[in-house]
This record gives structure tokens, sequence and C-alpha cells, in this order.
């Protein structure tokens, strides 16, 4: 743990923006030094991000999709997306699947055309994140079929959740819709 801290703190050191968040760090008690040492990882992302990302943006996680059922689980993200598109078509929209980027684009556009809307409702779709464990996952697959699924599910968003593509990314669930201000 020691050995990470100081990792990250020389690697801070090295930019010239969070020289004032390693001064700080070194003042504070060692009971906050974790949660300092995670805002300093954060940091270190966000310093890396090349300039042509956007720094706001809207982002769904859909995993358990196959071919089949494609259409279904993705029509609540592409009335989302129409409707958000409506509201603001600046905002940059993406969508992190555990299908090909070719089927996921191909069921979205056929779902934007049953809306009346143009295609192209997430610009950006995303591989999902996997698990690299693969015998902790085969566990939970061999304890219940249906926990394992669950558990690749929840561990797919979580991994997305911590590999914003956005400087400042809203992940909105699939059933959520985006409203204007009246």
């Amino acid at each position: 743990m020691h050995a990470a801290a100081r990792d990250l703190v020389a690697a801070a050191k090295r930019q010239p923006q969070l020289t004032a968040a390693v001064a700080a760090a070194k003042k504070q008690p060692k009971l906050v030094a974790g949660a300092l040492a995670a805002g300093l990882v954060w940091l270190l992302s966000q310093s890396q991000r090349p300039p042509s990302v956007p720094a706001i943006g809207v982002c769904w996680v859909r995993t358990g999709l196959n071919a089949s059922n494609a259409a279904r689980d993705l029509s609540a993200i592409a009335v989302a997306a129409a409707t958000l598109r409506r509201y603001d078509p600046s905002v940059p929209r993406c969508l992190f699947a555990d299908i090909d980027e070719e089927t996921t684009r191909v069921t979205l556009d056929a779902l934007a055309k049953r809306l009346g809307e143009k295609p192209d409702l997430v610009p950006s779709v995303l591989a999902a994140p996997r698990l690299q464990n693969k015998r902790l996952a085969a566990a939970f697959a061999a304890v219940h079929e249906g926990a394992g699924r669950r558990f690749a599910a929840a561990t797919s968003r979580l991994l997305a959740l911590a590999t914003p593509p956005f400087d400042a990314t809203l992940f909105l669930d699939d059933d959520a819709l985006p409203c204007a201000l009246v």
C-alpha cells in the first residue's frame, strides 16, 4: 500500500497542476491518505485525457445483449437518446454494449427509424469492459447460471463506471428518460 502511494505521489509530482494536491496529502493524517490516494488517481486519469475528448457527456451501459434480444433491450436507450438529442444535440452520447459495434449500430438505427428519428442516436458505441478473472466468474456460474450472468453484468457496469469516456460522464439507466426544463 505504501509503495503504491509513493508511486502515485511520484507520478503526481510530474504533473505541475497536482503539486498542491501532493503538498496537501503530506499534511493530512494517515486515515485520510486512502481518500487522497483515490483522488490523486482520479486527477491523474483526468490529466492524461487527450484534449479531443469532450468534457461532458451522457452514457449508458447495456449488458446481456445478443442478436435476438438486442432490439428489445436497446429500445429504452433509443427513446432516451432520441429525447436527449432533441433537447440538446450537442451533448455527446455513448453506449457500452457487450455485443459487437456493428450489430449495436444497426439495431439502434432500426429503432431510430421506427421512432421517426434520424440514425446515429448514440454516436459512440464502446465495448463493455469484462472481468479479467475468469475463475471468479466461473465460480459464480457454477453455483447458479443466472447468478453468473448477473455477476458478469454487475462487474461490467462497475468497470464501465470506473473508466468514463468523458471528463464528466452522466451514466443513465436504460429506463431513465431525460426531460427538458419547462
